[in-house]
This record gives C-alpha cells, structure tokens and sequence, in this order.
C-alpha cells in the first residue's frame, strides 16, 4: 500500500507520469493486480494519491524497484513531496 503526497499544482503531471508508467508496475506484480486513486478526504492543502499493488513478497517489491520498468514507473518521483509505503498482507476471512 502506497501514499504519495502530491502538490495540488503537481496534479496533472502526476497523473500522466503515472499513466505512463503503470502498466510496468502491472507486468510485474502479475497475477496480482493494483488499483489505485485519489484520496477524497484529505487533509491540508496536498493530494494524496493511494496505490494498492500485489506482490507474493516484500523482496518481489524491492525488485521491481532495481527492474528496467521502475525507470519509468518511477518517473512519478519528480511529482511527489513524500510517501508512505507499507507492505501489508490482506487475507479473506470466511
């Protein structure tokens, strides 16, 4: 799961930087898939974009970050004030 502090100004740039890249994100953390979305409740001034991606592990994570696709993925970097990223483990209960 992945915040990423936008400046309001910065928001269209953003979003093209992250359209640009996204499907490398997706190629990699397949069979997972990732959604993800502009926050409506924000606090302060700032966007907050929120990434859901799918990884088997932390590690598989950190790899995408070393792969040739993160150079462009990670293009969204010059748009960002700051980010949260956490690795969480979702499980259905029944």
């Amino acid at each position: 799961m992945s915040r990423y502090f936008v400046e309001a100004s910065n928001k269209d740039e953003f979003d093209a930087a992250f359209k640009a890249g996204v499907s490398y994100l997706g190629a990699y953390t397949a069979p997972f898939s990732y959604c993800g979305a502009w926050r409506i409740d924000k606090e302060g001034e700032d966007e907050e974009f929120v990434l859901f991606s799918g990884c088997n592990e932390v590690q598989d994570h950190f790899s995408f970050a070393e792969s040739e696709g993160f150079k462009e993925f990670g293009k969204i970097k010059e748009f960002i004030k700051g980010a949260d990223i956490k690795h969480v483990r979702l499980q259905k209960w029944e």
